[in-house]
Protein backbone atom coordinates (compact mmCIF):
# COMPACT_ATOMS: atom_id res chain seq x y z
CA UNK A 1 0.00 0.00 0.00
CA UNK A 2 1.13 3.69 -0.95
CA UNK A 3 1.36 5.93 1.61
CA UNK A 4 1.08 9.54 1.19
CA UNK A 5 0.63 12.84 3.81
CA UNK A 6 -0.05 16.26 2.41
CA UNK A 7 -1.44 19.32 3.71
CA UNK A 8 -4.07 19.60 1.35
CA UNK A 9 -4.31 16.85 -0.52
CA UNK A 10 -4.72 16.13 -4.47
CA UNK A 11 -7.78 14.22 -3.53
CA UNK A 12 -9.07 11.56 -5.93
CA UNK A 13 -11.75 13.49 -8.21
CA UNK A 14 -14.68 11.35 -7.14
CA UNK A 15 -14.52 12.83 -3.31
CA UNK A 16 -16.72 15.58 -3.38
CA UNK A 17 -15.25 18.16 -0.68
CA UNK A 18 -18.00 20.31 -0.61
CA UNK A 19 -20.08 17.62 1.18
CA UNK A 20 -17.78 16.22 3.85
CA UNK A 21 -17.10 18.06 7.08
CA UNK A 22 -14.06 19.38 7.78
CA UNK A 23 -12.17 18.53 11.43
CA UNK A 24 -11.16 21.83 13.22
CA UNK A 25 -8.87 22.34 16.12
CA UNK A 26 -5.09 21.25 16.62
CA UNK A 27 -3.65 18.96 14.39
CA UNK A 28 -3.59 15.65 16.57
CA UNK A 29 -7.63 16.91 17.20
CA UNK A 30 -8.03 17.19 13.04
CA UNK A 31 -6.07 13.93 12.48
CA UNK A 32 -7.87 11.31 14.42
CA UNK A 33 -5.14 8.84 13.08
CA UNK A 34 -2.26 10.63 14.82
CA UNK A 35 -4.09 11.05 18.06
CA UNK A 36 -6.74 9.21 20.40
CA UNK A 37 -7.22 6.98 17.04
CA UNK A 38 -4.31 5.48 16.31
CA UNK A 39 -4.56 2.26 17.85
CA UNK A 40 -7.49 1.54 15.40
CA UNK A 41 -5.02 2.15 12.58
CA UNK A 42 -4.05 -1.64 12.19
CA UNK A 43 -7.77 -2.99 12.74
CA UNK A 44 -8.49 -0.74 9.85
CA UNK A 45 -5.76 -2.02 7.83
CA UNK A 46 -5.50 -5.14 8.63
CA UNK A 47 -4.94 -7.46 5.65
CA UNK A 48 -5.19 -4.62 3.10
CA UNK A 49 -1.56 -4.74 1.85
CA UNK A 50 -2.24 -8.51 0.83
CA UNK A 51 -5.32 -8.50 -0.21
CA UNK A 52 -5.80 -4.73 -2.01
CA UNK A 53 -1.90 -4.34 -3.02
CA UNK A 54 -2.71 -1.40 -4.75
CA UNK A 55 -4.14 0.85 -2.39
CA UNK A 56 -3.06 4.06 -1.74
CA UNK A 57 -3.38 5.80 1.66
CA UNK A 58 -3.71 9.83 1.55
CA UNK A 59 -3.99 11.42 4.68
CA UNK A 60 -5.28 14.93 4.22
CA UNK A 61 -4.08 16.72 7.70
CA UNK A 62 -5.89 20.40 6.59
CA UNK A 63 -9.00 18.43 6.37
CA UNK A 64 -8.30 15.78 8.82
CA UNK A 65 -9.31 13.06 6.89
CA UNK A 66 -8.17 9.42 5.95
CA UNK A 67 -8.62 8.78 2.60
CA UNK A 68 -8.12 4.94 0.73
CA UNK A 69 -8.12 5.00 -2.75
CA UNK A 70 -8.22 1.50 -4.89
CA UNK A 71 -8.96 0.24 -8.17
CA UNK A 72 -11.89 -2.51 -7.87
CA UNK A 73 -12.40 -4.79 -10.65
CA UNK A 74 -15.94 -5.98 -11.24
CA UNK A 75 -16.15 -9.69 -12.26
CA UNK A 76 -18.35 -10.08 -15.34
CA UNK A 77 -18.08 -6.51 -16.03
CA UNK A 78 -15.36 -4.74 -18.09
CA UNK A 79 -12.99 -1.72 -16.81
CA UNK A 80 -12.64 -0.60 -12.78
CA UNK A 81 -13.74 1.66 -10.64
CA UNK A 82 -12.05 3.94 -9.00
CA UNK A 83 -13.48 3.69 -5.21
CA UNK A 84 -12.34 6.40 -2.47
CA UNK A 85 -13.12 5.59 0.86
CA UNK A 86 -13.23 8.39 3.15
CA UNK A 87 -12.65 8.51 6.77
CA UNK A 88 -13.44 11.43 8.85
CA UNK A 89 -13.59 10.10 11.81
CA UNK A 90 -12.47 7.51 13.80
CA UNK A 91 -14.04 4.14 12.40
CA UNK A 92 -15.19 3.25 15.65
CA UNK A 93 -17.29 6.35 16.46
CA UNK A 94 -18.54 6.36 12.28
CA UNK A 95 -19.01 4.53 9.41
CA UNK A 96 -16.65 5.87 6.22
CA UNK A 97 -18.17 7.40 2.97
CA UNK A 98 -17.70 5.37 0.11
CA UNK A 99 -17.31 7.00 -3.29
CA UNK A 100 -16.98 5.15 -6.35
CA UNK A 101 -16.09 6.13 -9.92
CA UNK A 102 -18.77 5.34 -13.08
CA UNK A 103 -21.47 4.84 -10.94
CA UNK A 104 -24.43 7.06 -13.60
CA UNK A 105 -27.51 5.47 -13.44
CA UNK A 106 -27.01 2.95 -10.17
CA UNK A 107 -30.05 2.32 -8.21
CA UNK A 108 -27.94 2.85 -4.06
CA UNK A 109 -26.50 6.45 -4.67
CA UNK A 110 -26.75 8.78 -1.74
CA UNK A 111 -25.25 11.64 -3.84
CA UNK A 112 -23.13 12.01 -7.25
CA UNK A 113 -20.96 9.39 -6.38
CA UNK A 114 -21.23 8.17 -3.02
CA UNK A 115 -22.21 4.58 -2.50
CA UNK A 116 -25.07 3.09 -0.08
CA UNK A 117 -24.08 -0.31 0.84
CA UNK A 118 -26.69 -0.49 3.54
CA UNK A 119 -30.09 0.78 4.82
CA UNK A 120 -29.41 3.67 7.55
CA UNK A 121 -31.35 1.84 10.41
CA UNK A 122 -29.70 -1.63 10.23
CA UNK A 123 -28.70 -3.28 13.20
CA UNK A 124 -24.73 -3.21 13.57
CA UNK A 125 -24.30 -6.50 12.76
CA UNK A 126 -25.69 -5.70 9.54
CA UNK A 127 -23.50 -3.02 8.87
CA UNK A 128 -19.54 -2.57 8.57
CA UNK A 129 -17.65 -2.22 11.93
CA UNK A 130 -14.23 -1.42 12.62
CA UNK A 131 -13.21 -5.34 13.04
CA UNK A 132 -14.38 -6.05 9.40
CA UNK A 133 -11.70 -3.74 8.45
CA UNK A 134 -11.06 -2.03 4.98
CA UNK A 135 -10.86 -5.40 3.33
CA UNK A 136 -14.12 -5.98 4.58
CA UNK A 137 -15.55 -3.21 3.32
CA UNK A 138 -14.05 -3.29 0.34
CA UNK A 139 -15.48 -6.64 -0.68
CA UNK A 140 -18.99 -5.38 0.28
CA UNK A 141 -18.17 -2.60 -2.19
CA UNK A 142 -17.34 -5.06 -4.93
CA UNK A 143 -20.47 -6.88 -4.28
CA UNK A 144 -22.78 -4.03 -4.39
CA UNK A 145 -20.94 -2.71 -7.47
CA UNK A 146 -21.40 -6.13 -9.54
CA UNK A 147 -25.11 -6.20 -8.05
CA UNK A 148 -25.39 -2.61 -9.75
CA UNK A 149 -24.56 -3.64 -12.68
CA UNK A 150 -26.22 -7.01 -13.08
CA UNK A 151 -29.28 -4.93 -11.92
CA UNK A 152 -28.51 -2.60 -15.12
CA UNK A 153 -27.89 -5.67 -17.52
CA UNK A 154 -31.10 -7.87 -16.45
CA UNK A 155 -33.51 -5.34 -14.57
CA UNK A 156 -33.40 -7.47 -11.53
CA UNK A 157 -31.70 -6.48 -7.91
CA UNK A 158 -29.68 -9.10 -6.27
CA UNK A 159 -30.37 -9.35 -2.66
CA UNK A 160 -32.36 -7.22 -0.06
CA UNK A 161 -33.67 -3.85 0.05
CA UNK A 162 -36.10 -1.50 2.18
CA UNK A 163 -39.43 -2.15 -0.19
CA UNK A 164 -40.31 1.69 0.38
CA UNK A 165 -36.91 3.03 0.62
CA UNK A 166 -35.08 0.95 -2.67
CA UNK A 167 -32.25 3.86 -3.28
CA UNK A 168 -31.28 2.38 0.41
CA UNK A 169 -30.70 -1.48 0.41
CA UNK A 170 -30.17 -4.05 3.32
CA UNK A 171 -27.25 -6.40 1.43
CA UNK A 172 -26.17 -9.26 3.62
CA UNK A 173 -22.77 -8.67 4.38
CA UNK A 174 -20.42 -11.10 4.02
CA UNK A 175 -17.56 -10.35 6.18
CA UNK A 176 -14.76 -13.24 5.68
CA UNK A 177 -14.33 -15.36 8.74
CA UNK A 178 -10.37 -15.36 9.67
CA UNK A 179 -8.87 -17.61 11.55
CA UNK A 180 -6.28 -16.55 14.00
CA UNK A 181 -3.43 -18.07 11.97
CA UNK A 182 -5.06 -16.93 8.91
CA UNK A 183 -5.30 -12.85 10.14
CA UNK A 184 -1.48 -13.16 11.38
CA UNK A 185 -0.34 -14.64 7.82
CA UNK A 186 -2.30 -11.45 6.00
CA UNK A 187 -0.26 -8.88 8.08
Amino acid sequence: MTKTRTRSASLPSIVPTSRIPIQRGSLVDRAWWLGAGRAELPVLEDGLASCYPQARRIADLARGWLIYDVELTVVGYPGTHEVAVVLWERPSAREPLVYASRVDGFRHLYERSRLCLWYPKDPPERRWQLENSLVGLLDVVAVQLFKEHYFREKGEWLGGEDAEVHSQPKPDLVVRERSAQDARGRR
